[in-house]
């Protein structure tokens, strides 16, 4: 058999190839930096730049791998360069992990790069503790102690090898949860690969030195013993690595959604409230008795009546939510004005839809709409109304699903600027930049028409992920964005702590990692469902909203056709609540409609779908109702709002009016179709109704 293990000579040679192939790739990205030419620095657009620390650790210990130990003198300059390198390494990462500035990193600026990260010229934590490893191992191999050193050292090496070849996944894969730590920085692709080199140069010197010839290579039972332990233990990393970051990805992807669905969710709710402003400003424009009485003052001006009449209808809508109502002529002269309209405002912005509407803030989220009255295509005058958004306000502070650095932030564009509303971390109207560190801020692609999620610098130039969206017809974009700290907190704390375990255990720590990263995953998972039970619930009630009805009874349907089961949809409407509303307050009618919910709770089963599809509309999915007959259940309802109103002590009395639609076994009908025909028969017993109180 031919021998092809490596001679003295061969290895000597192939590490100073190693050694001057790292100094050489260090040399090139320090040039790089003093003359800025961005390709030397980093291989391509997007990518983390190699900094100037990392190329002079590369020079350095290129340098020490191609001196030969066999001379005393160069062994003394291998251990200067390893100390160095390992010092050097040791303060930056000092600086990430106490949050301090120690000045190692200043030597050159970035602005030239437009990298959007925190700490462009500061090597990534992960690089730094391969240098670590790499320069006490330099040290190390020049030590006479015997023991378990030279395992130490071996594992150490393997150790810098490891984060070179996770790096490369990084990239590979699109993984970025391997490149660095998300609050700091990412490791740049040639440092990996340089990593990988290193690992090599320092595999072959340690099997030239002195110390594993005397304590390994001369013993062959130890050898096979050490090369069984190494195979084992870099086995179990990579295994445990790679499976975490399998779970990793997909948690990921789980919270990004979610955090999407509470921007959607958020988006509605905006467009819900300003549309319902309008829609009522646009009640009083097109009331009949203030556009007969406009048109009378302009036959008769000053007419004391129409005045009267005019000043009397405004001032009914003001419970309605308004702050304050003005009437106009063509002429803009004030015919009628009630409430107090808020001081002309620094900044305000004008939707695009609805028509006519403005926002501002002033003490508070302020609607503006400005209509014109008009009869048959004639202009008889103007009108005026001003609403809080007090929904909107309550969407910006509140950061449920958000954390601790949550934050949702409405704005509009202002000249070349973003002006924003003020958000729960500024508490007033602020003007930002569109861009940060040369990157577009997640507010400035929401106001360009995009939409996504992303992790990036926001206005605070902190890294956060974020997601945009602009708020349609409408010129405005929204934000909900919350730290990428503690956005991977959770992940990055159990990765660290698997990884002692799978370290400290070898296979047995591979078992307990997983054992202990499926808690993570429940919680992580629970956390999700929260955020998407929080947009399928409507808030006043308790009961599902109409996304969440809508969501749930299709399948309901879909599985009650399968395992071929009847079942009824009710749909009903809260008679009189805007009476309610009119005689005893907006509070009577929330606790009426809170009472409509807790009549249909004990009505229905709780595995019913009972929802609030919004204002005064109410619906259930009534599962497997072929036992009892849809009559029986409206006389049950009926009985448990006669027994409401017995009990409640309310000044007001409680009136449904229900349709229901019993849904056969074989029926192929859409949920649309369902609701259609219960809305129609609900129709029909609400006329039957009036009917009966007329007669």
């Amino acid at each position: 058999m031919v021998d092809t293990t490596p001679t003295p000579g061969r290895l000597s040679r192939a590490l100073v190839l190693l050694g001057t192939v790292l100094a050489a790739l260090g040399t090139v990205v320090i040039a790089g930096w003093l003359l800025k030419v961005a390709v030397l620095v980093r291989l391509a657009p997007g990518y983390a730049p190699m900094v100037f620390n990392t190329a002079l650790c590369f020079v350095l210990l290129g340098a020490a791998l191609a001196i030969p130990e066999s001379r005393t003198r160069q062994a003394r300059m291998q251990v200067l360069l390893g100390t160095t390198v390992a010092v050097l390494a040791a303060l930056v990462l000092a600086q990430d992990l106490f949050s301090v500035d120690l000045g190692v990193d200043h030597l050159f600026r970035a602005d030239w790069l437009n990298d959007p990260l925190p700490h462009p010229t500061r090597m990534a934590p992960t690089t730094a503790i391969g240098f670590m490893l790499a320069g006490v191992a330099l040290v190390s191999t020049h030590s006479r102690r015997g023991g378990p050193l030279p395992y130490l050292i071996e594992l150490m090496v393997y150790g810098v090898g490891l984060i070179g070849v996770l790096a490369i996944s990084a990239y590979l894969l699109g993984i970025d949860f391997l490149r660095g730590w998300y609050p700091y920085q990412r490791m740049a692709l040639h440092t990996a690969a340089g990593l990988v080199l290193l690992s090599v140069g320092l595999w072959i010197h340690l099997r030239q030195s002195r110390l594993f010839r005397e304590q390994i290579a001369a013993k062959e039972d130890l050898r096979i013993l050490h090369t069984g332990a190494a195979v084992l233990a870099i086995t179990a990393l990579v295994t445990g690595v790679v499976s975490f970051v399998a779970f990793e990805r997909q948690v990921e992807t789980t919270l990004r959604r979610g955090l999407e669905l509470l921007l959607t969710n958020r988006v509605d709710a905006f467009r819900t409230a300003v549309e319902h402003g309008a829609h009522m400003t646009n009640t009083i424009a097109t009331r009949p008795g203030i556009r007969r009485e406009i048109e009378r003052l302009r036959r008769t001006p000053d007419h004391p009546d129409a005045l009267a009449f005019l000043d009397q209808a405004i001032k009914s809508f003001l419970p309605l939510g308004f702050n304050a109502i003005a009437l106009h002529d063509t002429r803009g002269r004030p015919l009628a004005q009630a409430g107090q309209f808020a001081a002309e405002p620094a900044l305000r912005v004008r939707l695009v839809e609805p028509v006519g509407t403005e926002i501002f803030w002033a003490d508070g989220l302020v609607q503006r709409v400005r209509l014109p009255i008009a009869d048959n295509g004639r202009r008889l005058g103007t009108v005026v109304a001003e609403r809080r958004l007090t929904q909107v306000e309550r969407l910006i502070e509140d950061i449920r699903g958000l954390g601790e650095t949550g934050e949702m932030a409405v704005c509009a564009t202002h000249g070349n600027k973003i002006a924003c509303l003020p958000t729960r971390l500024k508490p007033e109207i602020f003007i930002i930049e569109r861009t940060m560190r040369g990157q577009l801020l997640p507010m400035g692609r929401a106001l360009a028409g995009e939409s996504g999620v992303i992790a990036t610098l926001d206005y605070r130039d902190e890294l956060v992920i974020a997601a945009y969206s602009p708020i349609p017809r409408t010129s405005l974009g929204m934000v909900v964005k919350m730290d990428a700290d503690e956005f991977y907190r959770p992940i990055r704390g159990q990765l660290w702590y698997g990884l002692f375990l799978v370290i400290g255990l070898i296979g047995g720590g591979l078992v307990l990692l997983w054992y202990r990263i499926h808690p993570l995953a429940r919680r992580l998972v629970q956390s999700q469902q929260e955020i998407r039970e929080l947009s399928l619930t409507d808030e006043l009630t308790g009961l599902r909203n109409r996304r969440g009805f809508m969501t749930l009874a299709e399948i309901e349907i879909a599985l009650a056709r399968r395992m071929k089961r009847g079942m009824a949809l009710f749909y009903g409407d809260l008679d009189d609540l805007k009476r309610i509303n009119d005689t005893h307050g907006h509070a009577a009618g929330d606790q009426a409609l809170r009472d409509t919910a807790m009549v249909l709770h004990r009505t229905f089963r709780e595995s019913d779908i009972i929802a609030r599809l919004g204002g005064d509309e109410y619906a259930v999915l009534a599962l497997e109702t072929a036992h009892q007959p849809v009559e029986a259940i409206l006389e049950r309802l009926q009985h448990s709002i006669d027994y409401q109103n017995r009990t409640a002590g309310h000044e007001y009395r409680l009136s449904l009016s229900v349709g229901a639609v019993h849904v056969e076994p074989g029926s192929t009908a859409s949920l649309e179709e369902l609701m259609t025909q219960a809305d129609a028969e609900m129709y029909r017993v609400k006329q039957a109704r009036r009917e009966a109180r007329r007669n």
